[in-house]
């Protein structure tokens, strides 16, 4: 979140996470701090976060008409990961079919990379997507406390 919006403090990037999760999983500053280590470091008395990272973070895509958890080779594939999501939850809201169909056709063919070099076909059908499970949209993984 800080790295596409770079105006984004470290408290308010917090509070815009802690709006999507339950009380039992609300991330702290502490605990985002021992978590990212050296990937959050301090300009001036700002929080800054590096371009790039290793953490790992298990994340949910749906690939041939499954849900499957897998732990993306970078953050550029975690942020893809995000995208996807939050377009299919605008799919599943469109009113039409044909809004569906457009805003999922984006996501045709694309492919998201594993740790392992593994790459999964992203599902972009309102088929496939149907019986899918709805899309992981927390960081309760890694950032919670």
């Amino acid at each position: 979140m800080m790295r596409e919006d770079k105006k984004l403090s470290l408290s308010k990037a917090i509070k815009k996470v802690n709006e999507y999760e339950s009380a039992e999983f609300k991330t702290t500053e502490k605990s985002v701090k021992k978590n990212l280590g050296k990937t959050l470091y301090k300009v001036g008395k700002r929080w800054v976060i590096r371009k790039t990272d290793t953490i790992e973070v298990k994340s949910l895509i749906f690939s041939n008409g499954k849900s499957e958890y897998i732990n993306p080779k970078s953050s550029k594939e975690r942020y893809k990961i995000r995208k996807y999501h939050t377009d299919i939850r605008t799919a599943k809201n469109a009113k039409t079919v044909t809004e569906k169909e457009k805003i999922l056709n984006k996501w045709k063919g694309k492919t998201i990379s594993d740790k392992n070099g593994k790459k999964w076909k992203l599902e972009a059908t309102l088929e496939g997507l149907e019986n899918a499970q709805e899309p992981y949209t927390g960081y309760q993984s890694i950032y919670a406390k």
